[in-house]
């Protein structure tokens, strides 16, 4: 099992045109408008979701269709589903439950721009940003021919997006069910479910994948915001949000001194000097005006 689980885990280094296409397709489709950023995280069996986009050992990149209990062998086992992005090519077979494979998540750095925009908009009693809704549902989408995909290229709602956002709600992951809702609440908002001009422009400049397959190359993702900064980044927000309303808000000041607290606990991108510069000019300008 040891081995079998080792194997599983280097996979990926088997299929690197496929994962150089796969990852870099909302690029391409896009005209690099939207670039999402993902991590290869191993988990077991056990644990996969349909949606999930695996490393199958056999298969290379496949999405689970669908998992149910095998009885096959002794130990416990999943049956798994497969098919590709594009929903045509299927495959099954069962698997030991807790055997590790190679699945894609979200980088951390859009992770923390999405619950941004979550953490804004409920604080501003508004949907969330267009550019937000957009990166959720490229890392929602379940393929090519999904209405969630065609959302993250063109900006168009069809009516199929919003059973799609019903299944991926109802995901064991904390995250995708918030990020879900999120997406849910801002297509509802919208008075226009057509396309959107600048995404819809930008996907007519598409190429083919084998055309464009030499440039797209993996770069490293910038790096994941320090918690310290995300903390400045946030009072910032309060701050600007309390100006511009023109009056005292309680619940924004107690949350400003709890967020000052945290941001002293330190940062690997500030040096002390600097963060303690930060966040004494910070705590000068709210002071007077919360």
């Amino acid at each position: 099992m040891k081995h079998a689980n080792q194997r599983s885990e280097n996979t990926a280094e088997a299929f690197p045109a496929q994962l150089s296409d796969l990852f870099g397709e909302l690029a391409r489709a896009t005209a690099g408008q939207l670039r999402p950023r993902y991590v290869l995280v191993p988990r077991s069996v056990g644990e996969l979701a349909c949606g999930d986009l695996v490393i199958e050992p056999a298969l290379g990149p496949a999405r689970v269709a669908a998992t149910r209990p095998s009885f096959t062998t002794p130990r416990a086992s999943r049956q798994i589903d497969w098919q590709d992005d594009q929903g045509t090519s299927r495959a099954s077979g069962a698997y030991l439950a807790d055997l590790r494979l190679q699945t894609r998540q979200p980088a951390k750095i859009d992770c923390q721009l999405i619950q941004r925009s979550i953490d804004q908009a409920a604080r501003s009693n508004r949907e969330i940003s267009a550019d937000a809704a957009r990166l959720i549902a490229a890392h929602l989408h379940r393929g090519h021919q999904s209405a969630l995909h065609e959302f993250a290229v063109t900006g168009t709602i069809r009516d199929g997006i919003f059973n799609e956002l019903d299944v991926t709600w109802r995901s064991p992951s904390a995250y995708v069910r918030a990020w879900s809702e999120a997406l849910t609440s801002y297509c509802v908002g919208q008075d226009d479910f057509g396309p959107r001009p600048r995404w819809a422009e930008a996907a007519a400049l598409k190429t083919k994948p084998e055309q464009h397959r030499a440039e797209v190359k993996p770069t490293p993702a910038p790096a994941p915001l320090d918690d310290s900064i995300l903390k400045l980044l946030d009072a910032a927000f309060y701050l600007g949000f309390a100006v511009r309303t023109g009056h005292p808000d309680p619940l924004a000041s107690k949350h400003l001194t709890r967020l000052l607290q945290q941001a002293k606990r330190g940062s690997d991108y500030l040096s002390p000097g600097e963060r303690k510069s930060a966040l004494k000019s910070l705590a000068r300008f709210i002071s007077p005006r919360i």
